[in-house]
Order: C-alpha cells, then structure tokens, then sequence
C-alpha cells in the first residue's frame, strides 16, 4: 500500500522502480504466506477454489470499473486504488488471518525436516514463469487494446469478459482434482499461455483480442 501511495506522487524513474520492486517483494510474500495457509486446511483444493471464484468476483468488478475510471481521472487513479485494496487487505489480515490447524513436521524439533526436491523447486520456477507472463500480459491488455484501435469501451467489454472467466478455473481446478492427470496439466497450461499470450500481442481482431485475454 506504501508503495503504491508512493508510485502514484513520484515522477521520477529510479523512485518509481525501487517502490515497484518493494511493493512486488511484499505482496508476492504475502501472497505465498497466504496459500501456504491454504495447505494447512483439511480440503486445500477446495478452499482455493472458493478463493479463486472470490478473486475471480471482485476482479470482474474491479477491473470493468477501473477501466472506465483511468479514462476519467488518468492513469494515476489506479495507483490510489490499489494502495487502498492492499490496506485493506493488511488490515484484514491482522484481524482475521487463520491461525494453523495441523501440526508439521518443523513442530516437532526431533523429526529431521526432508528438504524440497529437484522437481519441486522446478515446479515452483514453472509457477512462477506462469505468473509473470500472465501478470505481464493483463498489465499491457488495456495498453494494447487502445493501441490496436479497439477503443475504451471495446478493452473494458474485454477486461469484464476476462473477469468473468476467472471464476472459473479455480473451481475447476477442485473438482477435476482426481479425474485429470496433474502432470499433463502442468505441461499442457504453460504452452497454452504462451499461444494465448501470442495471440493478445499479435492479433488485430478484436475477438481473439477479447478471447485470448480472457483464456489466459
């Protein structure tokens, strides 16, 4: 939130990168302190689920309205929103944020810890690869949209569609837990971001535009 109250009153460059990294630091920290939290549930599959229809629900409204809200008031505008959003979001936590209801293995400070394997850290890697390209592609879809002459109007129809969409995958993801191989997942998502990424920064029609932006 600090940092992005801070991005929003500087014009300087060197700033501008420092608090970007900062705020990047934070909330990716946060974001992963929260899904390892999710692990702890009895059903973690499911409680991601229900979140990322969650996500999926405010982000629909969030980014249909900051759309038409940037065109208004400028760029800025979206600075002061989202510093709100994760003030809000730092203040609920500090309220309500779970407290663990399993016990693990670093509990118990006999039982020797077996440290991550090969496979996962490249799994984390891959994920990781994943979120910075759809992050990437979602930061420059309004950008690109104006750019290619779809209008204002046109990019927020697509941005709502995309929003939409995300209440799904999630949920998805919970109820095709034991009926779809993991690994063909893991292989076929990435590939398929990549088409879809091409497609967004690529195409002049606007329904791939709007279609490949919301499969993402």
């Amino acid at each position: 939130a600090l940092a992005f109250f801070g991005v929003e009153r500087t014009q300087s460059f060197a700033p501008l990168i420092a608090m970007h990294l900062g705020g990047g630091l934070a909330v990716g920290t946060a974001l992963s302190m929260v899904h390892g939290a999710m692990g702890h549930a009895r059903n973690p599959h499911r409680l991601f689920g229900i979140a990322g229809l969650a996500i999926g629900i405010f982000g629909t409204v969030f980014l249909g309205s900051m759309s038409e809200a940037i065109g208004a008031f400028g760029g800025q505008i979206l600075f002061n929103a989202i510093a709100f959003l994760m003030a809000g979001a730092a203040l609920l936590s500090l309220i309500a944020f779970p407290r663990r209801v399993r016990q693990t293995a670093t509990d118990a400070p006999k039982q020797a810890v077996v440290p991550l394997g090969t496979t996962i850290w490249l799994c984390m890697f891959g994920i990781a690869l994943m979120g910075m390209g759809q992050t990437m592609t979602l930061s420059f879809f309004e950008r690109i949209g104006v750019g290619r002459g779809f209008g204002q109007g046109g990019v927020t129809a697509a941005l709502f569609l995309y929003g939409i969409v995300t209440c799904f995958p999630s949920l998805t993801a919970a109820l095709l837990e034991k009926r779809l191989a993991a690994t063909a997942v893991l292989v076929a998502g990435p590939l398929f971001q990549a088409s879809l990424a091409m497609m967004v920064t690529h195409t002049g029609e606007f329904a791939l535009f709007a279609a490949g932006g919301a499969a993402m």
